[in-house]
């Protein structure tokens, strides 16, 4: 069994993304590791490339939200990209694209993350559950994911002053563990 996570570097006005620095600690068997460029374009393309190459059985896309206020396990992904006030790397912006043109509104994650929350709570990890999650770079990878065929999961995870950062890599670490028994 083999799990790909995924995160994106620091962006805006934010001087590091907990996302990519939970990802830079991950050190489990069974586990592959994935940073996504600041790009629309190129985070589909090497997530593609990935899921081609690597064949997962699932995926975890982890990515900063200054919106939430604890780890939030996001349970659709819908097909639609827009950021029209914040350029990527590379200077695009998206206003209403099609991820997967002509493909479905929305998916609903595989996952029963309600139970996936309930499990964490019990091992003393506190998490959250939203039904949109936005339209940004992280709903995109998020939708090609569960498009693909993935066992996917987006998981936001909030700035380190609203929750701390050894509390969401703890978290993450249990969800792992959890996702790797529910495959």
């Amino acid at each position: 069994m083999k799990i790909l996570v995924c995160a994106f570097p620091a962006y805006a006005d934010h001087p590091s993304n907990p996302a990519e620095q939970i990802l830079a600690r991950l050190n489990r068997p069974n586990v592959e590791t994935l940073l996504l460029p600041f790009s629309w374009k190129r985070s589909e393309e090497t997530l593609r490339k990935a899921l081609a190459e690597k064949n997962p059985d699932g995926v975890l896309i982890l990515n900063v939200s200054p919106f939430r206020h604890s780890p939030t396990l996001e349970q659709f992904a819908y097909n639609e990209e827009y950021e029209t006030s914040l350029p990527d790397a590379d200077e695009e912006t998206r206003a209403g694209q099609e991820v997967v043109p002509g493909a479905a509104h929305s998916l609903r994650v595989r996952f029963d993350v309600s139970h996936i929350v309930e499990i964490l709570l019990q091992e003393g990890v506190y998490s959250s559950i939203s039904m949109d999650g936005g339209r940004f770079m992280d709903n995109a990878a998020y939708f090609l994911a569960l498009n693909e065929g993935k066992d996917a999961l987006l998981v936001h995870i909030p700035l380190e002053n609203d929750f701390p950062l050894r509390e969401s890599y703890d978290m993450v670490d249990a969800l792992l563990r959890v996702v790797e028994e529910e495959l």
